[in-house]
This record gives C-alpha cells, structure tokens and sequence, in this order.
C-alpha cells in the first residue's frame, strides 16, 4: 500500500507541476481499450484510463495516468464422469507512465511510437465454477501476504487523427509484458501446471480522445 501512495504522490506532483505552466502545452486523454491474453482461455478482458499528458519537445509527449483493467478469464477441466469450467474475474488498477515518440506527420495524421510502463495491484476478484449440474461461487481467493505491486512494460504504435481544433483520435496497438505479478491471489492450475492467471503476454488495442487546453496545429509540427 505505501508503494502505491508513493506513486499516486508523484503523478499528483507530475500534474501540479504540469498546471503550473499555465496549461502551455498540457492535454487530457480518455482511453479505452480491449486485450487478449496468449496462452489462457479468456473473455472480453477491457479498461478504461484518464492520462495527463505534457508535450515535452515538438516530438515527444509524456503521459502520467490511471486505468481500471478487467481480466476474465477461465479454464475447463474434464473427468471421466464429466467436466467443470472455472471463470475468474480479476480487477486491476493500473498506475500508467507513458511517452508517444512522433515517427512521421502529414496534414491531420500522424503516427508515433508507444513506450511505457504500468505499475498494477489487483483491487477486486470473484469466481464462479460450474459443475455439470451446478454452480459455485469462488469469493475468498486474495490475501496480504507478500508482493502487491505488479509491474509491465509497454511498447506499440499510435496512429491519431485530428479530428477538429484541440480534439485528437488515437488509436494504439500495444503488446504488454508483466515484469512482476500482483501475487495475492493464490496459485491456480490448469490441467497442464501452467499458471493461467499469470500469462506474461498480452496484446491489445487503445483508442483514446484527446482535448488539448492551447490551439497547436500539426503545422507546427505539434
């Protein structure tokens, strides 16, 4: 917990010191976003973030943020006199630090390379097995002890679109790899032994709307 204070503190520092420049060159995100998780069965795993964003140089911008992430996932597991499917809900609080590098602009588009890191811990889980005739709920699955901190490197390509003055689309695909994982929740094993609920890699699409708080124009090279 005094891990994730420190880090809320200093995005609260990144965005004071930020508003101190009279909003010059300062912008606000909302994202949304999709992934899929390589190796596991899985759902409709989504989030939604709000990033700060402050333009560096005419070609780099620096993101600070936050996203609420959720994973589902499942796995099936087969008897001889039948089979049960295991679903877990996993939610995430994703603490973002991120840069867009501008690779190339003409008119209204743009393209920029994605380079960031997220520092997760998980905030909310549920389960649910079904059995051939019947469904259990799984609810005391997280606890205390150890690690809480998860953390992931981030690297994809953003293609944006001005949309009108001050007003951006972006849309990113993005690979994650999870450096750390948040290991509160306790070991669960699919029939091969892998541990499902820790794939290292996933991949995923972002679109995001970005309002600018000053009138730049790609002419300018942003």
């Amino acid at each position: 917990m005094k891990k994730v204070l420190i880090i809320i503190l200093c995005m609260i520092a990144f965005i004071n010191k930020s508003t101190s420049q009279n909003l010059e060159k300062l912008s606000v995100e909302f994202d949304a976003d999709y992934c899929y998780y390589f190796k596991i069965p899985n759902d409709i795993n989504y989030g939604f973030a709000l990033l700060f964003s402050d333009y560096i140089s005419d070609g780099f911008r620096l993101n600070v943020g936050v996203e609420y992430r959720k994973s589902n996932l499942y796995r099936d597991t087969y008897y001889n006199h039948g089979y049960e499917r295991n679903y877990f809900h996993v939610g995430y609080i994703d603490y973002l630090i991120n840069g867009n590098i501008r690779i190339f602009s003409k008119n209204k588009f743009y393209t920029s390379l994605f380079v960031g890191i997220s520092i997760n811990t998980i905030v909310d889980y549920s389960g649910k097995v079904y059995y051939q005739y019947s469904v259990e709920n799984i609810m005391e699955m997280l606890h205390e002890e150890g690690n809480c901190i998860g953390i992931s490197l981030m690297l994809g390509e953003s293609f944006s679109y001005k949309i009108r003055n001050r007003l951006f689309l972006h849309l990113t695909p993005f690979v994650n790899y999870r450096i750390k994982t948040d290991n509160r929740i306790k070991e669960m094993l699919d029939h091969n032994g892998h541990d499902f609920l820790r794939s290292k890699w996933y991949v995923g699409m972002r679109i995001g709307i970005e309002y600018l708080f000053y009138d730049r124009t790609l002419s300018k090279n942003r």
